[in-house]
């Protein structure tokens, strides 16, 4: 199986990713979570939230197997540092506050051991910002196109994180607006895999994104992603 974001995902993501009513709320959800000057985009596909923080004068380093992807970062940012790696053949030590790594670990075959080194590379007390797609009961076709291995509940990746040496600071389900269609399409047991991006050409991606909006402020408690803030834990924890 793939080590790292598909391909195809990741021309869907800088095609349509700006205005995307889904990953626009994903974006904000990252670079509010942030901490520090030194990150680490683990699977940053085409890097639009890496670019983001570089222009805030934050250090980047732009992680992805696709390089593609990356010499199109490069284009963009000529100083930008990309590293063209499978995400578990990191081998930084302590040299990161931050690692973002969304919509990646779905995709790893033993993804304990690729939290472990994502560990690793964090600085003391360093931050991991993770977003997964959840509900294990959606995984079918969609999911098997994407290359995912696996679909998360909170209790298995908490777990998952705490074995790896993590605390968890924030743990939620969110984007419930799609719960229903992605439940009527696995028990059709079809993909669907293009719908979600096609809809940035419409209205309806405008009030999709309201809606997403509203939801952050009054959140639900289920939704077809699993957002997760986790601290690395130092020896005085």
């Amino acid at each position: 199986m793939p080590l790292g974001q598909d391909i195809n995902e990741n021309k869907l993501i800088e095609k349509f990713g700006e205005e995307n009513w889904w990953f626009s709320r994903k974006k904000q959800m990252v670079l509010d979570a942030v901490e520090g000057d030194r990150i680490l985009d683990l699977g940053c596909g085409p890097g639009l939230i890496g670019i983001e923080l570089l222009k805030q004068n934050k250090k980047v380093v732009f992680l992805d197997r696709d390089s593609n992807a990356l010499e199109n970062i490069k284009r963009k940012y000529k100083d930008a540092l990309t590293i063209c790696s499978d995400a578990i053949g990191i081998r930084f030590t302590n040299a990161f506050d931050t690692c973002i790594c969304t919509h990646l670990l779905e995709h790893i075959d033993d993804d304990v051991k690729l939290l472990k080194k994502i560990n690793g590379a964090l600085k003391s007390s360093g931050l991991l910002i993770l977003d997964v797609p959840a509900i294990k009961l959606l995984y079918g076709p969609h999911d098997r196109e994407l290359g995912h291995i696996r679909r998360y509940s909170k209790v298995d990746l908490e777990g998952k994180l705490k074995l790896s040496g993590f605390i968890i600071e924030e743990s939620k389900y969110w984007n419930f607006i799609s719960l229903f269609p992605k439940l009527l399409f696995r028990l059709l047991n079809k993909s669907g895999t293009q719908t979600n991006w096609f809809l940035t050409e419409t209205k309806i991606n405008s009030i999709l994104k309201k809606i997403l909006l509203f939801e952050s402020h009054f959140p639900i408690g289920i939704g077809c992603n699993l957002f997760i803030k986790a601290r690395k834990i130092t020896k005085n924890d």
